[in-house]
């Protein structure tokens, strides 16, 4: 005679080992690390969509990590809950053997790829982003000469951005543009060639950015805005010597 087997029995869809208890991350241990830090496994649901890679471990039951489905997220789930979910077909989460651990920046710009949207990212500021930006910065102050600081404002300044916000960067010019006009056109040459270029992409940046300008001690956005200098914005570069400039 055959036992029946309980419905609810995890020995079966056991996705963490001994080992990975062991060893995972505890939670916030890679915090410092943002989006360069390892996803060290995978799990997915058959004939489903969804993808769980684990990052860290309280060592009970929550991870952390990133779910891909609809949308890319950087959150928290239950291994409970996991070991418990089912496709339509009675199918249980499995873990993916053949997979390599990646960095998470890596593995968002992979499902980007496939045409996954970026939802929510938990904690997305990080050291890793603002590196990469201070080199966009550099950049475009090589193709316009006369810059000599780009300031971030808005969400940037304070490192609370997200994936799906707009960065807002201000161009500082050594001497100031004749004109609105003329200072519109300047930033339309930079965004153009930004674009052009892909210089976000390959700073692996996966915000839009937009470029203004200062003028008379105001801020000059691209949405039309005009504001005072908020006390909260950051240098992100700035010339080593603002007097050495090509006029």
């Amino acid at each position: 005679m055959l036992e029946m087997m309980e419905e609810d029995y995890p020995q079966k869809r056991r996705l963490l080992t001994d080992e990975d208890r062991a060893t995972l991350p505890d939670f916030y241990d890679t915090e410092d690390q943002g989006l360069k830090a390892q996803a060290l496994l995978k799990f997915a649901l058959p004939e489903n969509t969804a993808v769980w890679y684990v990052v860290e471990f309280d060592g009970e039951d929550l991870l952390h990590g990133l779910i891909v489905d609809d949308e890319i997220e950087l959150c928290y789930f239950s291994l409970q809950e996991l070991e418990n979910q089912k496709n339509v077909f009675g199918e249980f989460v499995k873990r993916d053997d053949d997979y390599i651990p990646k960095s998470l920046i890596e593995l968002i710009e992979f499902h980007k790829s496939e045409g996954k949207k970026v939802g929510y990212l938990y904690g997305y500021k990080h050291e890793g982003i603002f590196e990469n930006l201070k080199s966009y910065a550099e950049k475009i102050s090589t193709w316009d000469k006369g810059i000599i600081e780009v300031v971030g404002i808005g969400s940037v300044a304070n490192e609370s951005f997200e994936p799906k916000d707009t960065i807002e960067l201000v161009c500082v010019y050594a001497q100031e543009p004749k004109s609105e006009s003329d200072a519109f056109f300047l930033m339309a040459n930079l965004m153009t060639r930004e674009r052009h270029e892909s210089l976000a992409e390959a700073l692996q940046i996966p915000n839009n950015i937009d470029f203004g300008f200062e003028m008379q001690g105001k801020y000059y956005l691209p949405n039309g805005t005009i504001m005072n200098k908020p006390e909260e914005r950051v240098t992100i570069w700035q010339k080593p010597n603002e007097r050495d400039f090509d006029k």
